[in-house]
Order: C-alpha cells, then structure tokens, then sequence
C-alpha cells in the first residue's frame, strides 16, 4: 500500500508522480460517488480542488470555505452571546512540472484576519527518484496528522502545527513511510545563536488497506504555530505525537495525541503559578459513520492539559452532506469546558455552520 500521499501536503494534480497512485484513486473515487467531506486531514485540505491544468506544465487548485458561527460562553457565571460570518479559507495552489522527478508547488492562501492580500501558505521544490522523496521550502512538516471529520480542526492541530522553511527527506516502502527534516526554528535557547539547529522525525506505518498509525517527534515544541512562546527560552523542550486510523466498513474510528515531552522550565511557561512549569499536550478521538455516499456523520470527544485558554474537554458532533460535486455542505455543534487556572472561561457552547467548494 502507497502511502505518501497521506504524510505530504502536496496538491493533488494530475500528474500522478507527486503523489501515490492510492490516493489518486481515492480522490477519484471519492468525486465519483459524492462524498460528503473533501478533506480529512491538513495535508488533504492542501490537496484540495480539482487539478485542472492551465497550460502544458501548470495545474491550477482552489478551495474555499464559508463559516457562520453562534457561541454562547459562560466566564464568573456570567453568559454572553456570540457570532458571525467569516471567510475560514480562501486557497489557491499551482503545481508546475518540470520533469517527470522535478515538481514545483506553490499555495496562497487569503486569511480574515484584518490584513488584505494573499500569503504564501506553501512554496517548495519536490523532488523524487525511486523511493526517495526530497522537498525545499516553506512548508507544514510532519508534527503529527491531525485526523479529523469535523469542520473546526482538532486540538492536536491547534497545539502542534510547525510550518517552516525547512528540509525534509522521506523514503517509501510497500507499507511504510519514513520522513526527517531540519529547519531553523523561531526561538532559541537563550544566548545560543541563530543557527539551523532544529530537526524532527516521522514514521507513519499500513500494515492494511482499512489501519494506519504513526508518531512524531519534533526537538523543539516553542516552533510550533500555538506560540506557546513569545521569546528564546531557558530549556528546550521537544514535542511528540502518535495516531492511528482504523476504517471497517463505513465506519472509521480515528485518535490522536500530542504534546511536550517535558515541563518548561517555569520561567519560560508558567500559566497556574505551582512553580513547576507547564507541559501543554491535546489529544482528540473520532468516530464517522457514511450514513449514505453523499452524508456523513461524525462524533468528538477530546481536550488538552496545562495549555493556556484551550478547553480541557472538549466534545460533538458533525454532519456533513455532498451538496453538489465538489461542495460540502456542514453542521457541527461543539462543547468546550475549562480549567479555572489557565483560562477564565468556564464553558463554550459553538454552532457552526460551513459550505466548502474545490475547484
């Protein structure tokens, strides 16, 4: 079984030497028979659109996704009323081959957030021979998978997503994927130089078409894009992750779990005051059931510990509906209940509705 295509966020165009022949074919089954998801994963949010070529060597993806959301939360007792309209995602990638090895890609995406104009999400050169795999740029590297049915992302995601300029080298097996990467990261140990010091490893394992799991390990948890720090620290402290996929049937059963291999030393992160420095970890579990091809239904439960104003559980539910091809229509409700000493929220109550359209 072919797996790279679940590890790479790459665009799915239609050369096929970018990514591996299943995940084409699932994509291709997937339209066929109107699925009611377009991703479930970050790297398959990158992969999003249609791949339509615009010249010889040049093809063209886009994904856009519009969001209407009420919240009621509750903090000292007190309730307050939430909501509003907003562009969750507008991307757009371009997929250049050079040769049939040599790949070059390229994703903007425009974000709400009070700045105009596009940002550059993606820009990397890829390159393949044999079981090899080489990628140069700016880029999401391997942290974790961060599976997911629902329409917000999980709090694996929120806590652990590392985009770098970076170096990353993978090999291919029948039914395995190994991957490694170095990069310079955001901070550094205090007093060290500025230098290409930070480095990560991923293995992601199928041992069957229906089961996948890997872990990660990344030496540096102050990179990822949670900020959990806003200047070089006294300690470095690295990060892991481990999940595992499982589908029978029109059932799929999926898990995660993410976070600091140690305590930060309390002068670097120290939101409850015991002195002993804070380990922030999320984890996130799943369950999606196809109710038909074209309708979905998908149930959380997860939380985080000793992470500063994220819930410490967190449970819903998600509908999805393939609205038309190549849209998905969503529903997902989502309680959130905290702890008193890293946050002053008490609960979140989240209605969201969402409608998705690759192009």
């Amino acid at each position: 079984m072919k797996i790279r295509g679940f590890l790479v966020a790459a665009l799915v165009f239609s050369v096929p030497s970018v990514v591996w022949a299943d995940e084409i074919e699932h994509r291709i089954e997937a339209l066929e028979k109107g699925q009611a998801e377009l991703y479930h994963t970050l790297a398959g949010k990158k992969e999003a659109g249609t791949g339509a070529k615009i010249s010889e060597n040049v093809a063209m993806s886009g994904l856009v996704e519009v969001e209407v959301k009420w919240a009621n939360v509750e903090e000292a007792g007190v309730d307050t009323a939430e909501s509003d309209i907003e562009l969750a995602t507008a991307q757009i990638g371009f997929e250049a081959t050079v040769t049939e090895e040599l790949h070059a890609i390229l994703i903007l995406e425009f974000e709400e957030d009070g700045t105009s104009g596009l940002d550059v999400d993606e820009a990397t050169v890829d390159y393949s021979r044999g079981p090899w795999f080489l990628r140069l740029g700016i880029q999401d590297l391997p942290s974790g998978h961060f599976p997911s049915h629902m329409i917000s992302g999980p709090l694996t995601e929120d806590l652990g997503e590392v985009k770098e300029t970076a170096i990353l080298v993978g090999y291919e097996g029948e039914s395995f994927a190994v991957l490694g990467w170095i990069a310079n990261g955001d901070f550094e140990e205090a007093g060290d130089e500025d230098q290409i010091d930070d480095l990560g490893f991923s293995v992601m394992v199928a041992p069957s078409d229906n089961l996948q799991f890997g872990a990660s390990y990344f030496i540096d948890m102050a990179d990822t894009d949670a900020e959990l720090l806003t200047q070089n620290y006294i300690d470095r402290v690295a990060g892991m992750s481990a999940f595992f996929v499982l589908e029978l049937g029109g059932l799929e059963i999926l898990g995660e779990h993410l976070g600091a291999s140690d305590e930060f030393d309390p002068g670097d992160l120290e939101e409850d005051g015991d002195g002993k420095g804070d380990r922030p970890s999320a984890w996130n579990a799943e369950i999606a059931v196809d109710l038909r091809d074209d309708l979905e239904l998908a149930v959380r439960i997860g939380g985080s510990s000793e992470w500063a104003g994220e819930p410490e559980s967190q449970y819903g539910a998600c509908v999805s509906y393939g609205v038309w091809e190549n849209a998905s229509l969503s529903f997902e409700y989502l309680h959130d209940e905290f702890d008193s000493s890293f946050s002053s929220e008490d609960s979140r109550d989240t209605v969201t509705t969402q409608l998705a359209v690759e192009f």
